[in-house]
């Protein structure tokens, strides 16, 4: 069951870079996330430098892997060969084991509260019946 939730947030993240990478010249924090993308990363578009080409925008600049006088006409040639999807997953798989201890960590805090809030009630319930 975790493979097929997984695998779906991984088409959600592709869903949102494909949609993102259409407006990385119209909108700052789009040209901000996949320029640092890229950066930590070292990777370039959602699976290769082509992504780019193929939704009509020029290669960034922040996909440059080599020294930047190399890069100041971007080509395939100058680009990191990984695409971003793939390192994106990676990544979240490497920190899947602390996000799930996290979320079953915050639910039984929750659970945890709920009985107590049950108990309390049920200790006042008893104390106003004592009361009549």
């Amino acid at each position: 069951m975790s493979f097929w939730i997984f695998e779906e947030i991984a088409k959600g993240i592709q869903d949102d870079m494909s949609a993102s990478i259409e407006n990385y010249h119209s909108l700052f924090w789009n040209r901000e996330a996949w320029d640092n993308t890229h950066r930590y990363l070292k990777c370039c578009g959602i699976k290769s430098a082509k992504d780019w080409t193929k939704y009509h925008v020029d290669i960034p600049k922040s996909c440059c892997s080599k020294p930047i006088e190399e890069c100041l006409q971007m080509t395939e040639a100058v680009t990191y060969r990984t695409g971003c999807l793939r390192s994106a997953v990676l990544l979240l798989k490497s920190h899947v084991h602390t996000i799930s201890m996290s979320a079953l960590l915050i639910f039984l805090i929750i659970l945890v509260s709920f009985l107590l809030v049950l108990c309390i009630l049920s200790k006042m319930k008893r104390e106003r019946i004592g009361q009549n």
